[in-house]
């Protein structure tokens, strides 16, 4: 009776190491991709989410509480007149005025949007978006068709997904809002 050694062979360790070796390159690869298509998502779903937020705030505010619209630059009310229409310049501002003669308006600064609310007690200024996304392109603008019409107002901006070093494959993320709200 011979004495059996049960350890592996040098043909059977190399094959393993072949094996290893071609199968371990595909494994890393797909990791490296699903963990990149990630980021992308994680990037889309932080630029829509902040700029829904910001759309949401807006039309809210301007719908509860907007009725009169003054142009700083001008010093006069606008969309008071019929066909009246007024685009402001980027980078400007339109102030907004409740019944009560209060101010807020929005206005960008350095990459953010910046709500200046004097209708609540103390009066408020906060940054509608962080430093993940930059606000660009804000512009805001008032249109009325008739004197029987309400004037609409309305506003645009884009939000970008702020990246240092945004990889060809997931390049930069900029969505486009757009809207128009109804005075009241």
């Amino acid at each position: 009776m011979g004495i059996k050694n049960s350890g592996f062979t040098l043909i059977e360790m190399l094959m393993v190491i072949g094996v290893i070796s071609v199968v371990m390159p595909a494994v890393m690869s797909i990791s490296y991709v699903i963990l990149s298509e990630q980021l992308r998502i994680y990037r889309i779903t932080e630029t829509k989410r902040q700029g829904d937020y910001i759309m949401n705030v807006m039309k809210e505010k301007i719908a509860r509480d907007a009725e009169i619209i003054f142009d700083n630059s001008t010093s006069s009310n606008i969309c008071d007149d019929a066909l009246d229409t007024f685009s402001s310049p980027q980078g400007t501002t339109l102030d907004f005025f409740n019944e009560d003669n209060e101010l807020f308006k929005f206005s960008q600064v350095n990459g953010n949007l910046v709500v200046n609310d004097n209708t609540v007690l103390p009066s408020i200024t906060s940054n509608l978006n962080d430093g993940r996304v930059s606000i660009t392109n804000f512009v805001i603008e008032c249109s009325r068709k008739t004197l029987l019409t309400r004037p609409l107002v309305g506003f645009a901006y884009d939000v970008t997904f702020v990246d240092a070093t945004p990889t060809a494959r997931e390049g930069t993320i900029t969505l486009h809002y757009q809207t128009r709200v109804k005075l009241r």
